[in-house]
């Protein structure tokens, strides 16, 4: 029985591991590859001469827009999706980041609650909480038509307590079972980060008001 239980830390270990290195590389290769294509693009337009075709002309203006809309994108995906900004200052500086480009970038408001007191024990942590949180605000974008989204982070007793929530649909009824939840491809990463962490996740049932997910961990 321990045997099979390590094997599946392991394995588990390597699962999480092999998802971060893909999240790294596909960050780089948005930067380098097509972040380039598409100042390439920009700089290709802005070179185009005004003409006398007012159509064309505006037409020209549109393109630029959607290219221009489309490299900040890029730009936001890659930084998101990179951990190497979170390595080099942080977790605090790095969702404090992404909850501000969320504001700038989407029609959503979202809120921060994170005391200045609380401090990471370990680093491992952070990129796996980080990873989580960025697939709950996907989930919210994506799915829940709300326009707000909150988090708290507080330590309680040696733990980490997280709580996020936003003002969408919430969850439909037959999600709302961890099994089910554990099945679910938009969850399945956050079940495995948190099972590493040896975290305990509660989904309560918002009923209409949202969705909500708790999590708490040890910082150690």
């Amino acid at each position: 029985m321990e045997v099979k239980t390590n094997y599946e830390k392991e394995l588990l270990k390597t699962q999480v591991e092999v998802a971060e290195n893909t999240l790294n590389d596909l960050a780089r290769d948005l930067h380098d590859d097509i972040g380039q294509l598409l100042t390439f693009s920009i700089i290709s337009l802005n070179s185009l001469p005004i003409t006398n075709n007012a159509e064309f002309d505006e037409k020209i203006v549109s393109v630029k827009e959607v290219v221009q809309t489309t490299m900040n994108t890029i730009r936001y995906i890659s930084r998101s999706y990179s951990s190497e900004y979170l390595s080099k200052f942080g977790f605090r500086e790095a969702i404090t980041r992404l909850f501000e480009r969320i504001n700038r970038s989407f029609n959503i408001h979202a809120e921060i609650d994170f005391p200045e007191a609380i401090v990471f024990n370990s680093h491992s942590n952070e990129i796996f909480l980080y990873r989580i949180l960025q697939e709950l605000i996907n989930n919210s974008y994506k799915h829940s038509q709300g326009d707000y989204i909150k988090l708290t982070i507080n330590e309680q007793n040696g733990n980490l307590h997280i709580e996020y929530h936003d003002n969408g649909i919430g969850l439909p009824v037959e999600l709302l079972k961890i099994n089910n939840l554990k099945n679910s491809l938009g969850f399945t990463n956050i079940f495995n980060r948190a099972e590493f962490m040896k975290g305990d996740v509660k989904f309560p049932d918002g009923k209409g008001k949202g969705f909500h997910f708790i999590f708490s961990f040890p910082n150690d």
